[in-house]
């Protein structure tokens, strides 16, 4: 039988863990993970919240990666006499109006409507969040920096923040995306863009630099070696919380090295 899970098993593990009142979060969740939620996504952005309070701070990504554009597609691909359609037909990105990917959790998708939650209004990259530094964290989120140090996960560490997975991996870990822009001679690429409003659409470029998390796993295994990774369970899930900018750093030397 699954664990059953409820608020107060989600706050009381989140103390053990060392989350604590003011505490700064950058989340990623896993709900499958836990067992049985009794309330769902709604239990366990209750107990963050709670757990928190509002002199803290919950931030979460909202990525919505299927607006890239279709010549991009490749799991399926899109037909290329498809294109033009996708490209003109589709509803522009709106950040109330426009759910998360169908992958992303529904954690996620919960949170952007969460009371009080704000959204960036970045096409592909977007971030929710919610809590003291709300503000400051959704200001500014460039297109052409999705993950620089201008975007949200800059502002995440100059305030110290720290990272938990609730019963994910080093895979999903957002901020090392910060750390591919801090290294040496980051590799950038075009990405197709269309903007405007729904009678005045067009089709633009703009140079990113062209990210890749496949390596994100062995960074947080060396990362994890080495640094201080705080471990608990809370009901079937492994959780991990550490340091926003000990990460990130750790993954900027790890990539530096690499190249060498």
């Amino acid at each position: 039988m699954r664990q059953l899970v409820t608020v107060p098993t989600i706050t009381q593990g989140l103390d053990a863990l060392g989350v604590s009142k003011g505490s700064t979060l950058m989340v990623h969740c896993a709900m499958s993970s836990f067992g049985r939620v009794q309330g769902g996504a709604q239990t366990i952005i209750e107990a963050l919240t709670t757990t928190v309070s509002d002199s803290g701070t919950l931030v979460m990504p909202t990525l919505t990666n299927g607006r890239f554009d279709p010549s991009e597609w490749g799991n399926p691909p899109a037909p290329e006499e498809h294109w033009h359609r996708i490209r003109f037909e589709t509803p522009a990105f709106h950040p109330q109006k426009t759910p998360t990917d169908h992958t992303m959790s529904a954690v996620y998708e919960l949170f952007r409507t969460w009371p009080d939650a704000l959204r960036t209004n970045h096409p592909h990259s977007s971030v929710a969040a919610w809590g003291q530094h709300r503000d400051r964290i959704v200001r500014v989120h460039k297109l052409e920096e999705r993950f620089g140090d201008s975007s949200p996960l800059g502002v995440l560490y100059e305030l110290d923040a720290q990272v938990l997975f609730l019963g994910t991996t080093y895979s999903t870990n957002t901020c090392f995306h910060l750390a591919e822009y801090r290294q040496p001679d980051p590799p950038v690429r075009e990405f197709l863009i269309v903007q405007g409003d729904d009678e005045n659409r067009r089709l633009t470029s703009y140079e990113d630099v062209d990210t890749d998390s496949s390596v994100f796993e062995t960074i947080g295994a060396d990362f994890e070696r080495e640094r201080k990774v705080r471990i608990g369970r809370i009901g079937s899930a492994t959780c991990r919380l550490f340091s926003f900018r000990e990460a990130v750093d750790f993954a900027v030397n790890w990539l530096t090295h690499r190249k060498e």
